[in-house]
């Protein structure tokens, strides 16, 4: 009876360590991303559905979700839709590329620049697409850079060059987390544009959007860990205001 009732306490503790999203904690991908969904639960321990972007148009499926993963194409319908579950108090979190300024073409022959939407959900967009980085800076202590550094190690560099959105702030309230060191070109690494958004979060009423503009490695252990505080409950609390974080500058 011993041994058996050891095993099973072993078992809730592995289960315990490789699970750090809440099982209450239900996350969707507005977006066809099977491949990110797989890396997602194989790589992170972080289960999420892909959905139709018109789940936006139904209040009681879309505020089911703690956490929409989002896209930037979306009719004017579902940003309402979007904009309304953010202050609602849901939590949107960007990915890389979903920052691209594109243009969209409607029905009746009209165009709407993407980047409009993204800078009032995140306060920012991308401005000159994919560039590179080497090196990033915690700015903030918060549940999104839990042991990530130690108090005063601010910077992190990796050991290969990763690719980043080159993105414009447009001063509208939002919050960068984390910044890093851009390199225009590859061919020139001593062509650096310090202090880039590489985490960038708006908080907007009860909830916030978030937009990782770096494209994130799963070989890449500070890239997997960002990953793994983004998708938390606790993280989820504390962007919604419900659970105070330091907040303060390292």
């Amino acid at each position: 009876m011993k041994r058996i009732l050891v095993c099973f306490l072993a078992i809730g503790v592995f289960f315990s360590l490789i699970s750090p999203l809440s099982a209450e904690m239900k996350v969707g991908a507005i977006c066809e991303v099977a491949k990110k969904r797989q890396n997602f639960e194989r790589v992170l321990g972080i289960k999420c559905e892909i959905v139709s972007s018109s789940i936006l148009l139904n209040k009681e499926k879309r505020d089911s979700y703690d956490i929409l993963i989002g896209k930037t194409i979306l009719t004017e319908e579902e940003y309402d839709g979007l904009r309304q579950y953010i202050s609602d108090g849901g939590v949107c979190i960007f990915h890389s590329r979903f920052g691209f300024p594109v243009y969209q073409q409607f029905d009746d022959g009209t165009k709407k620049y993407q980047a409009s939407w993204m800078k009032e959900l995140v306060g920012a967009a991308s401005s000159r697409g994919s560039r590179w980085t080497k090196k990033i800076k915690v700015l903030e202590e918060n549940p999104i850079t839990e042991g990530l550094v130690s108090i005063g190690e601010k910077v992190i560099e990796f050991d290969k060059l990763s690719t980043i959105n080159h993105v414009r702030l447009y001063k509208v309230g939002e919050e960068v987390i984390i910044s890093a060191d851009v390199i225009l070109f590859k061919k020139e690494p001593d062509g650096v544009l310090p202090d880039c958004p590489y985490v960038v979060m708006k908080r907007n009423n009860k909830g916030a959007c978030i937009w990782v503009t770096g494209h994130p490695s799963m070989k890449n252990d500070y890239q997997k860990k960002i990953l793994k505080n983004l998708y938390r409950e606790e993280t989820v609390k504390w962007l919604k205001g419900e659970q105070q974080g330091n907040g303060g500058l390292i």
